[in-house]
């Protein structure tokens, strides 16, 4: 309590004295310090040089950052690779049968490996056929013969022809003699006897002439007969008895051909032709056994298209030789 009145009095009486300055009278200036006086400077700058050198560094080390990072990138990256492409890398795989693709089915012709048309060389009629059709024969193995009769009219004129001209080629020699003789007595002329020498030289010639033409003749009597010129079956027959054969009138009288060995005429599709290639390995079936098959191979390609075959689409024709073959299976596919 006698703090606080104390507190109380001291503050009424500063508040008066205080009122009381204010009124009475006017206030004194206060005295201020004297200091002495102190020159100022004005704040210093860092140059701008610097600041520019500063900023061209920084733009200098961003640019070669920006540059130089993808370079290093790239040249890290072909190192790995030429490592990796100098790795050789082997690719393990298990074996499993391969898909079968679907076989080229083609139509082909059957044909012997040789095989020949026996025509007649001579005109005349059929007197007799000694072979028919399936038959084996032999080489020069009488199939036929022949009536020839004006052939052989021929070779007796022909003959009498040359009888003659050896009559008068003798007659020339002697004469040509007798005036060589008389030359050299001087009793006939030069001019004569160089004319008697020179008939005789033509007369001899008629006579080879001659001689020339029975030989003609004989060896057409001799097509009368009608030969094998090789071994074979005789596939296809076109005559009989009394029929007239004419020389080179086109008419076949055998068909001739080997079937130990047969050949498969093949037509191939434009789009398979560049993928026969000879000694290609194939396989034969015919209608009449379907179930069996024969092994064959390519053995020769034309090499060439052939559009007559087909005017739409061109084919190759290749040859198929079968190796193993019947013979009774070739008769009854002809």
């Amino acid at each position: 309590m006698n703090a606080q009145s104390e507190y109380l009095t001291n503050h009424r009486t500063n508040d008066e004295g205080a009122n009381g300055l204010a009124v009475g009278e006017a206030p004194q200036p206060t005295a201020r310090p004297h200091h002495p006086a102190v020159k100022e400077e004005p704040p210093t700058q860092p140059p701008r040089l610097g600041r520019i050198v500063f900023f061209l560094f920084l733009v200098v080390a961003a640019a070669l950052t920006i540059g130089l990072l993808p370079r290093l990138r790239e040249r890290k990256q072909v190192a790995e690779d030429t490592r990796d492409l100098a790795t050789p890398t082997v690719a393990v795989i298990s074996p499993a049968p391969a898909k079968m693709t679907e076989p080229l089915v083609l139509s082909g012709e059957l044909r012997p490996v040789i095989e020949a048309s026996i025509y007649a060389r001579a005109n005349g009629y059929v007197r007799r056929w000694l072979v028919d059709l399936g038959a084996h024969v032999e080489a020069g193995q009488l199939l036929a013969e022949l009536d020839t009769p004006e052939i052989n009219q021929q070779l007796s004129q022909g003959q009498a022809e040359l009888t003659q001209a050896e009559a008068a080629a003798q007659l020339a020699e002697v004469t040509a003699k007798r005036w060589k003789e008389m030359l050299q007595a001087k009793t006939v002329s030069p001019q004569e006897a160089d004319e008697k020498v020179s008939d005789l030289a033509l007369k001899r010639a008629t006579v080879e002439a001659a001689r020339a033409n029975v030989k003609r003749l004989n060896e057409l009597v001799g097509f009368a007969h009608v030969t094998a010129p090789f071994n074979g079956i005789i596939t296809a027959r076109h005559l009989d008895v009394g029929q007239l054969v004419t020389a080179g009138a086109g008419q076949e009288l055998y068909r001739l051909a080997q079937i130990d060995k047969l050949r498969v005429f093949v037509h191939v599709p434009q789009n398979y032709a560049r993928s026969t290639v000879v000694g290609q390995p194939a396989e034969l079936t015919l209608p009449e056994a379907p179930d069996h098959k024969y092994d064959a191979k390519v053995v020769r390609t034309a090499g060439a298209l052939d559009i007559a075959t087909a005017p739409s689409s061109s084919n190759a024709k290749s040859i198929i030789r079968i190796t193993k073959f019947s013979p009774a299976a070739m008769v009854w596919c002809v």
